[in-house]
């Protein structure tokens, strides 16, 4: 179980969260390795892995990614897009 109230308030303070240990390292592995398995580009933009690509859906869809984000987002979330951004440890990806 997680502690709701620290995640609402660190959410609050800070605009994001991050989710350590929400995924073991097996399956990021695994994850990591069906998303690079997946040559298909998506169909109409960078993006569009959410509609084109099971692994993301798969991840999108985890109980325990829903159950922290329905918290802080409310109900009905709709996974408009996903895409991989790979870094290397200490790497920095620009927001924007």
């Amino acid at each position: 179980m997680f502690d709701r109230e620290a995640l609402r308030s660190r959410f609050e303070e800070q605009g994001w969260v991050t989710l350590p240990g929400l995924l073991t390292a097996a399956e990021c592995a695994r994850f990591l390795e069906l998303a690079r398995g997946n040559r298909i580009p998506p169909r109409d933009w960078s993006k569009g892995h959410a509609a084109s690509a099971r692994p993301y859906y798969e991840l999108a869809s985890l109980p325990e990614l829903l159950d922290r984000l329905e918290l802080l987002l409310g109900p009905g979330l709709v996974l408009w897009g996903a895409s991989l951004v790979v870094r290397q440890p200490g790497e920095i990806h620009p927001w924007h």
